[in-house]
């Protein structure tokens, strides 16, 4: 045996470009682009399923920026079959493609739902094992191989620098179900003709022995059908066509009834019945909502869902959530496929929750209930010494996987005079033929496009990191119901909180009542939309408004007076220590206050420590000084009304001394409530008392009118200001009450 010799190649012949878009180092997005000058050719086109780490995401398909950068140049897109690893990525490969689909009828039958989904029509043609089609510079030829679904062909492309053979997903079956066997004759005819490059299914390259046949499951099956009292359910891929063949075949010899359940089962079937590739006794197959209408005894389930994926039927089932499909003790149900790698813990979520129902479970390690599609170890070694190819390149596996099969091929072939020459590429290299042989020269840009299906596009970084926030940390929704015509609110707003639980090791979504303390910002009924915004915009940017309310009239209000005072500076008793006490404490004041708010905007007091953030130490102690001050002058005013006459003979009676005292008394409460907890309802409380102090205060001065000088400037400005000051804080106070109702 010898390597097989490559078809002369002309002189000035032009290279050919291979590269692997996706498929090497990963299971699915399998897909590879051959470029030869302006002619571009894509062998599959497949998607894969999300892990639990990419909530909301449907669907993983390769990235095409090298389509785009080809743009106009893609004239072909060869199917191989009609697997999801292969077949899922269609649509999107689409807006790329300048050209047809080629594919089997079974194919290209799985392929049109796909297309109609998205509302598109490409020109799809129908290939045939041992047909032929000629794209630009290319020749493509379907061999038929046999796979676990029927209608599998690898292709043969015949490029300026010689034969390429992509073998597609494979296992050399000796007695399919359908008697179309692996063509290994024409498989051995290509190795005497000559092949250039051989890209070969690595996924099975890791167990020894041969694979098996199709039919190796059907006595694990019927013995399951002879023992099995109850209900059988089997969990396989929709498009596994055999499997579903050899189940109904044994439910029509056990006089059961047979009811695809899931949408992808029912879908397949009936296209596999169409074609003539799934043969259905008379009055065998009903619907799924007949199901419970019939003895369990009577009745098997092909379902979805062998993969533990969260909406397939068979996940439904478990946790009592189908329609029509229940389980109970004394039924059966065979997962009849293998763990693809990463879905280990849906599956065993899945059969924890039918355990739980008191099911009894089969899988292949009880029982010889599966058979994989691809071809072990030994069969790669017969494909590979049939074809001989001068370059050997794994595909279709993660990277141990190639590189057992690059070292596999290297053994295979140690004792021939020339070697083959193996090429362990991974996604986006660019694998180049030509005259100098061939060899990886560059890269090209690849990678995984995340699909959210509600979305109609993709799912960005920004995306998929806020719903891992949402997976663990929850949210909160509020409820708030808006008249359509007034756009005035109604009712009182609600809410509820979605969190992340776990109820026997399984994380669980959990919807409880949520009070909405923080939305006390949102207007009360019967306020217009415009309030509306304004009270979602106080939510949604934390505007600091309590503070800005609280603070503000008091110090406008301490301007004006110290304004008034130096201007009749002459006019006070310097020397007296209420004097003093009460200039300083009003100085600090309208400085104090708006330091305070400017630091602290945009801060959120929601924890203590962010409180603590907003009052240091230094600020609650002035702000206890200035209370405590305060809290004198009035017992001071209080209690010895003729002294402080003396003091301010132009303002004070003993009446008005009283009254001052109140409004003296009262913020000085506030600001020592203020510093002791540092939390902004006590800007309600300052609000409060401040507006009964100047009630009080504008009382004792209506009440002592007469002895006012109503020509002077300060008399003037003092009672204009507390009067405005006055309805302002009234005001606010109101506005403030009634919102905090709601």
């Amino acid at each position: 045996m010898s390597v097989s010799a490559a078809q002369p190649v002309s002189a000035g012949a032009p290279s050919v470009d291979v590269v692997p878009l996706g498929g090497l180092g990963e299971f699915g997005l399998n897909m590879m682009a051959i470029s030869c000058e302006e002619t571009t050719i894509v062998i599959d086109a497949g998607a894969m399923f999300p892990e639990a780490d990419l909530p909301g995401v449907d669907l993983i398909v390769p990235d095409l920026a090298y389509l785009e950068n080809r743009k106009g140049q893609l004239k072909a897109l060869v199917l191989t079959h009609g697997h999801e690893d292969h077949i899922g990525g269609v649509p999107y490969v689409l807006p790329h493609l300048d050209g047809a689909v080629y594919g089997t009828a079974l194919t290209l039958a799985f392929v049109a739902n796909k297309l109609d989904e998205h509302a598109v029509d490409p020109k799809t043609v129908e290939v045939k094992p041992g047909s032929s089609i000629v794209i630009g510079p290319f020749t493509l030829e379907f061999v038929r191989v046999t796979h676990s679904m029927p209608d599998c062909v690898a292709v043969i492309v015949r490029t300026p620098q010689g034969v390429l053979l992509h073998t597609g997903d494979f296992k050399v079956d000796q007695t399919p179900l359908d008697g179309a066997a692996f063509d290994l004759h024409r498989f051995a005819q290509l190795g005497s003709e000559g092949v250039l490059a051989m890209f070969c299914d690595s996924t099975n390259i890791d167990r020894r022995g041969y694979t098996g046949s199709e039919a190796d499951v059907e006595d694990a099956f019927e013995e399951i059908f002879t023992s099995t009292q109850g209900k059988i359910i089997v969990a396989t891929f929709s498009s596994s066509l055999y499997r579903l063949q050899i189940v109904v075949d044994l439910a029509a010899q056990f006089d059961r009834k047979v009811a695809f359940v899931g949408r992808g089962m029912n879908e397949n079937s009936q296209i596999a019945q169409r074609l003539g590739f799934l043969h259905l006794p008379s009055g065998v197959a009903i619907k799924d909502s007949d199901v419970p209408h019939f003895p369990v005894q009577d009745v098997v389930c092909l379902a979805t869902g062998s993969q533990g994926e969260p909406n397939a039927a068979l996940s439904r089932i478990a946790i009592d959530d189908h329609r029509h499909v229940q389980v109970k003790e004394g039924d059966r149900v065979v997962i009849s496929a293998r763990a693809i790698p990463g879905n280990e813990k849906a599956i065993g979520r899945v059969m924890n929750h039918l355990a739980r129902r008191g099911v009894d479970i089969v899988t292949e390690a009880q029982k010889h209930v599966h058979v994989s599609g691809h071809g072990s170890e030994e069969e790669l070694k017969l494909v590979l010494s049939l074809v001989r190819p001068k370059y050997f390149v794994p595909v279709h596996g993660e990277y141990r996987q190639l590189a057992q099969h690059a070292r596999v091929a290297k053994f295979v072939t140690r004792g021939l005079p020339s070697q083959v020459d193996v090429i362990t590429a991974e996604d986006g290299d660019v694998m180049r033929f030509d005259a100098e042989g061939g060899r990886i020269v560059g890269r090209t840009t690849v990678g995984k496009v995340l699909i959210d299906g509600t979305r109609v596009g993709e799912v960005n970084d920004e995306v998929l990191r806020d719903r891992r926030h949402i997976s663990t940390d929850g949210l909160i929704v509020p409820v708030v119901a808006i008249n359509a015509r007034s756009g005035i609110i109604e009712g009182v707003p609600d809410g509820a909180r979605f969190s992340m639980g776990r109820n026997n090791g399984d994380k669980t979504w959990s919807l409880e009542p949520w009070d909405l303390p923080e939305l006390s910002y949102l207007p009360p009924p019967g306020h217009s939309a415009q309030d509306q915004h304004f009270f979602v915009r106080l939510l949604t940017e934390r505007r600091w408004h309590r503070v800005t309310l609280g603070f503000f009239p008091i110090t406008v209000f301490t301007w004006m007076m110290l304004g008034a005072t130096f201007l009749h500076w002459d006019r006070f008793h310097h020397g007296s220590l209420p004097f003093r006490l009460w200039f300083w404490i009003y100085l600090i004041t309208p400085i104090l206050v708006p330091a305070v708010w400017l630091t602290n905007r945009g801060r959120d007091p929601g924890t203590p420590e962010a409180r603590d953030a907003m009052f240091p130490r230094w600020v609650r102690g002035a702000m206890i000084v200035v209370g405590v001050a305060m809290l004198g002058i009035a017992g001071w005013l209080y209690l010895w009304p003729e002294k402080a006459i003396s003091a301010w003979p132009w303002v004070l009676t003993p009446l008005t001394a009283r009254a001052a005292a109140s409004f003296v008394a009262l913020p000085g409460v506030a600001w020592i409530a203020i510093a002791a907890d540092g939390r902004w309802s006590a800007a309600r409380v300052m609000l409060t008392t401040v507006a009964l102090g100047l009630v009080l205060l504008l009382i004792a001065v209506a009440r002592a009118w007469d002895e006012f000088d109503h020509g002077n400037l300060l008399s003037f400005v003092y009672v204009i200001g507390l009067i405005g000051t006055l309805g302002v804080i009234g005001v606010l106070s109101g506005w403030m009450a009634a919102r905090a109702r709601t």
